[in-house]
């Protein structure tokens, strides 16, 4: 699926990326200012910036979370849920949507963290997440 990967709602680059969470092909960067920060001097290295945004494989709870969410890994599930975090303005937008960081983003938004979004598909799942 192609996507662009947004600062807010400024494009910063164009990803093809599976459900699994894997990139698959760098498309045009789009504005190196909003590049994440360790990725400014190699756009390559947003592959591995990608991978390490998923909630790490160790958390507590995580089997848990991917078992009542139906994902098969911490990438799917990040692929899955556009990549918002409560950590930065990051996120995946699909190539296409109408989608606005308004909309999804989990500042302004509702966020219950008993509940899990699959804003791809607009289904709502329900999964327990344990923060520590």
């Amino acid at each position: 699926m192609i996507f662009s990967l947004m600062h807010k709602n400024i494009p910063v680059i164009t990803l093809d990326v599976d459900m699994d969470g894997n990139v698959l092909t760098l498309g045009d960067v789009h504005n190196n200012r909003f590049m994440p920060i360790s990725t400014k001097l190699n756009p390559y290295l947003v592959k591995q910036w990608l991978k390490e945004r998923a909630i790490p494989k160790t958390r507590s709870g995580i089997a848990t979370v991917l078992e009542n969410s139906k994902a098969n890994s911490t990438q799917s599930l990040l692929i899955r849920n556009l990549g918002v975090s409560l950590n930065d303005c990051y996120w995946l937008k699909p190539v296409g949507s109408n989608i606005m960081w308004e909309d999804i983003n989990l500042f302004n938004n509702d966020f219950n963290p008993s509940e899990q979004y699959d804003l791809i598909t607009s289904r709502r799942t329900l999964v327990t997440l344990v923060v520590s």
